[in-house]
């Protein structure tokens, strides 16, 4: 690698890990939390995506505890004259646990060489980096089903061993509603069950509390049941992670979203799906391996996907459209 971009890499690199020696002749790194200055940055960084505005992200103190769980509360009235007002509980008895998920990488020498003469090898890097930390997350958030001590991306491609998501605990706790808020749905048209996906959702809107079909609800889509559709033109200088289609589903607003299963919908609001995240447990390192002719760039934080109201939403799987 060219003597300027090591320096710029090392200078790079000491922005955010308080253990680095720069050096003239090489890059040096070791693994470690980042400082709580790059950690804001980090954070700031995420908060900007179009997804994680709608969506929760909460930064936790500790690894697992209560989370919010938070619910709608109903107006009502009291006749004090008999009764005392009884307020009524605004959260769920849910909690989470954050656990470590790791996105490793490395960059071959002559790679980094070809950056040399541009001089932005850093700045192409970065942004590659954060778009594939949320592609990430939400490739385990809709598809994580478990966790392996050792993941098996040969095996299980969409990252189904590393952690469990947000589909598969509406899937374990179906039954905890009392409506059975998860359908395996097979055919929609003329020899199935639901002629129509309109009517599909009609039904699948009956079995979420009434309080949460109203304001905020959508259609999160596969590929496969958004078809050709269009797609809404919004204004934006960050890329858009939400695509937000021109058509209703029973009268819900549809979108799409990365890595949400091809044949499935889910009933919820965004609001409903949080991201908890251990603060101060952000690793990252640079690791200049001469032996292999790479740069390799490890980067660990510790998260977990939760539910807030599980009465909030609906998931409709397996779902095949006759043609």
């Amino acid at each position: 690698m060219k003597l300027a971009l090591d320096m710029a890499l090392n200078k790079h690199i000491n922005k955010f890990i308080h253990t680095v020696e720069p050096k003239d002749d090489g890059i040096t790194g070791h693994i470690t939390t980042v400082e709580s200055e790059q950690e804001k940055a980090f954070i700031d960084k995420l908060m900007q995506n179009d997804l994680f505005q709608e969506m929760n992200v909460f930064f936790t103190k500790h690894a697992q505890g209560e989370a919010f769980g938070l619910v709608e509360i109903m107006a009502g009235t009291t006749d004090t004259n008999r009764d005392e007002r009884v307020p009524k509980k605004a959260h769920n008895d849910l909690s989470y646990f954050c656990q470590q998920i790791n996105l490793d990488s490395y960059i071959r020498y002559d790679k980094l060489d070809s950056f040399n003469a541009e001089g932005n090898f850093i700045e192409v890097f970065e942004n590659y980096f954060q778009k594939h930390l949320l592609n990430n997350a939400l490739l385990v958030g809709f598809n994580g089903v478990g966790r392996n001590g050792t993941s098996d991306p040969e095996v299980f491609p969409l990252a189904q061993d590393v952690q469990k998501g947000f589909l598969q605990k509406i899937r374990e706790n179906a039954q905890t509603t009392g409506k059975n808020n998860v359908m395996d749905v097979g055919k929609v048209g003329e020899s199935g069950q639901y002629k129509t996906l309109h009517k599909l959702i009609k039904e699948a809107l009956t079995r979420i509390e009434p309080i949460y079909s109203g304001y905020g609800l959508v259609a999160i889509c596969g590929r496969e049941i958004i078809g050709d559709n269009l797609i809404a033109q919004e204004d934006s200088k960050h890329p858009k992670f939400i695509t937000r289609l021109q058509k209703t589903l029973g009268g819900v607003p549809v979108v799409s979203l990365p890595y949400f299963p091809e044949n499935a919908i889910l009933l919820t609001r965004l609001e409903n799906l949080s991201l908890y995240v251990h603060r101060h447990n952000i690793r990252r390192g640079f690791l200049n391996q001469p032996g292999k002719d790479y740069l390799a760039h490890y980067f660990s934080w510790c998260v977990d996907f939760v539910v807030e109201n599980y009465n909030a939403c609906a998931l409709l799987e397996n779902i095949k459209l006759e043609e």
